[in-house]
């Protein structure tokens, strides 16, 4: 059994044009190229190759055409965890940034990752970055339109996470008298078989939770305002690579948004992707 490490060294590899050959790659070259580049145009690969001495029609340069060719596909498939490679971490994390429902601010821990992202790409040149910007558009929807609501609500002084005030509450039945041209009263529900009778001040708060919430449902949130929640999560992510990472702008692309993304459990992921230059 044969076990052997091998450096290979390439300086300044420049692809041709392609060819059209059954035994060619169908593999994106340009892209891997780009993720074994470092800022010095050098590709250095340390490539183990495994084989047994003993079979008859044993051949050392296959193995290694067979190493490289696995390689490369391994880069391919996950070029992020490539790219987390020269960080010293497994970092397949870096091609996404979650946001949470109806905001654009980056966390801590989303702002560590771009600074680790910006640092990993400055030593890659040769590769640009797109973001994709994107909403999910039942999630990100109830959080615009509750702060919508409250907005037409809150006094000038008020937190918008605090309970309402009985002012605000007074605004509230107003309101939604005024948009349903119906009494709040009806909005409570009967008493089921055995209950006890509910005090006044468990009704008004059975009333005021099941008129704001019909109110939230009926705010007018639009189509071009999850549009540019999209767009403005994109654009947060390109302003702290470049002003707090120091990322080229010239390397970063803002892609058409996704208007369907996922929300698991209230975070939206805004996608990352690598291309080569």
């Amino acid at each position: 059994m044969l076990f052997r490490s091998n450096r290979i060294v390439i300086d300044q590899l420049t692809l041709g044009e392609n060819v059209d050959s059954p035994d060619a790659m169908k593999l994106p070259l340009k892209l891997a190229v780009a993720l074994l580049k470092d800022s010095n145009g050098v590709i250095d690969l340390d490539l183990p190759v495994r084989g047994d001495l003993n079979e008859p029609e044993f051949r050392y340069g296959p193995l290694i055409g067979k190493a490289i060719l696995g390689l490369l596909t391994k880069i391919i498939t996950s070029p992020f965890a490539a790219l987390g490679s020269l960080l010293g971490s497994d970092a397949e994390e870096l091609s996404w940034v979650s946001f949470t429902a109806g905001d654009v601010l980056l966390d801590e821990a989303d702002q560590e990752k771009l600074s680790r992202l910006a640092k990993a790409l400055t030593e890659r040149p040769a590769l640009q970055l797109e973001v994709r910007g994107a909403v999910a558009t039942e999630a990100d929807r109830a959080v615009l339109a509750e702060r919508m609501l409250l907005s037409q609500l809150r006094e000038a002084d008020a937190a918008q996470d605090e309970p309402l005030s009985k002012k605000e509450k007074k605004k509230l039945l107003k309101l939604f008298n005024k948009s349903f041209d119906e009494k709040p009263k009806t909005l409570l529900p009967p008493l089921a078989d055995g209950d006890e009778e509910r005090s006044r001040d468990e009704e008004e708060a059975l009333i005021a939770d099941a008129a704001y919430a019909k109110l939230v449902t009926a705010m007018p949130v639009t189509e071009q305002e999850l549009r540019t929640l999209a767009q403005s999560r994109a654009q947060a992510i390109q302003e702290f690579l470049v002003t707090q990472g120091g990322f080229d702008p010239q390397r970063i692309f803002l892609l058409e948004i996704d208007a369907d993304a996922a929300a698991e459990e209230g975070e939206i992921r805004t996608p990352l992707t690598l291309q080569a230059q």
